[in-house]
C-alpha cells in the first residue's frame, strides 16, 4: 500500500524526501541534506526525522494540495488534527513520546509513565480497601445510607476494579522493557503514540472517578446528618477556591454596567445638544426690532396718502 501511494504521489508532484515533523504539519520540507535538519524544523527548534524507504528512489513525498489522498482514505482537516494533538498533549504524555529522540529522552518518558502507573496502583489499592469496608456497612448503622450513597459506592468499586486491571496490564507488559523497545511497542497500527498515550492514562482516570464517587458518598451521608453545616462549609470552600474568578467576573459585570450607563448618558447629552441647536435656529432671521420699524413705516405711508 505504501509503495502504491508513493508511486501515485510521484506522478502528481516531484519526489522530495521529508521529515516526520514536516509530514505531520503538512508543510514542504526545505532540507539541505539527509544528515542535517531541514530549515522548517530548524525554525521551530525541533529535530528532523527523515522518512525513507529501503531503496533511494522510494521516498515519502508531500503535496502542496493537502486535500489529495492517494489511498482515498478519510483524512482529518489540518485544524482538527492540530486541535486533537493539542488535546492529547494536555491530558497525556503524547508530546513527550513524540518528541523523544535520544536514549536519555526515551528513558525519561518511560520512567515518567512507570511512575504514574505505580502511583495509580497504590491509590487503587487504598481505594479498594475503603470500598470493601463501605460495602460491609449495615443498613441499620449510625449513618443513614440512601440509594444515591449505594450507587456512589458501587461506582467507586467499579472504577477501582477497572483501574486495578488496567494498571496491572500496563505494568506487566511494559515493566521489563528497555526504552527503545518500549517506544517501539507503544506505537499503534497507525505508527503514532496517540492511542497509547490515551490508554496509558486510564489508571489515573479510574482513580479520579473512584475518588469522585467516594467523595459524593461522603457528602451525601454528611448532608443526611447535618444539611445546613454541609451547605455552609461547601459554599465557603468553593468560594475560596474560585475567589479570583468571582472577583474577576464581578469586575467585568460592574464594568459593563458602568460602561452602559456612560454610553446612555453620552447619547442623551448628544440628543439634548442637537435639540438646543434646532431651537436656536427656529426663530425668524429678522432682528428683534424689525417688527416695530415696519409698523412705523406703515403709519407714515397712511399720513402721506391722507
Amino acid at each position: 500500500m505504501a509503495e502504491k501511494t508513493n508511486a501515485v504521489l510521484r506522478q502528481r508532484r516531484p519526489t522530495r524526501p521529508i521529515c516526520a515533523t514536516c509530514q505531520m504539519l503538512k508543510i514542504r520540507c526545505e532540507y539541505k541534506n539527509l544528515e542535517d535538519d531541514c530549515e522548517s524544523c530548524k525554525s521551530k527548534g525541533v529535530g528532523c526525522r527523515y522518512f525513507q524507504s529501503a531503496a533511494p528512489t522510494e521516498v515519502e513525498v508531500i503535496l502542496e494540495d493537502i486535500g489529495f489522498d492517494a489511498t482515498n482514505e478519510p483524512r482529518l482537516p489540518l485544524g482538527a488534527k492540530r486541535l486533537l494533538v493539542k488535546f492529547l498533549s494536555s491530558c497525556s504524555l503524547h508530546s513527550a513520546l513524540d518528541a523523544a529522540r535520544t536514549d536519555s529522552e526515551c528513558d525519561q518518558v518511560v520512567e515518567d509513565l512507570k511512575s504514574k502507573w505505580r502511583n495509580a496502583r497504590h491509590w487503587v489499592l487504598a481505594l479498594a480497601t475503603i470500598d470493601m469496608s463501605l460495602f460491609a456497612i449495615d443498613a441499620q448503622s449510625l449513618f443513614r445510607i440512601n440509594s444515591f450513597s449505594r450507587k456512589a459506592i458501587a461506582t467507586s468499586g467499579i472504577a477501582t476494579f477497572l483501574g486495578f486491571v488496567c494498571g496491572t496490564w500496563f505494568w506487566g507488559r511494559y515493566r521489563s522493557l528497555q526504552p527503545r523497545e518500549f517506544m517501539t511497542r507503544a506505537r499503534d497500527i497507525y505508527g503514532s503514540y496517540a492511542f497509547f498515550a490515551l490508554s496509558a492514562r486510564l489508571p489515573s482516570l479510574a482513580v479520579l472517578i473512584s475518588m469522585s464517587a467516594l467523595g459524593a458518598f461522603v457528602v451525601c451521608v454528611a448532608y443526611e446528618t447535618l444539611p445546613v453545616l454541609t451547605i455552609v462549609l461547601g459554599s465557603i470552600f468553593f468560594i475560596m477556591m474560585g475567589l479570583q474568578f468571582i472577583i474577576r467576573g464581578s469586575e467585568v459585570f460592574y464594568g459593563s454596567i458602568l460602561e452602559a450607563f456612560l454610553t446612555a448618558a453620552r447619547w442623551i447629552q448628544q440628543l439634548r445638544d442637537k435639540a438646543r441647536r434646532v431651537a436656536i435656529r427656529a426663530p425668524s432671521d429678522l432682528p428683534p426690532d424689525a417688527g416695530e420699524h415696519s409698523q412705523a413705516d406703515g403709519r407714515a405711508r397712511q399720513r402721506e396718502s391722507s
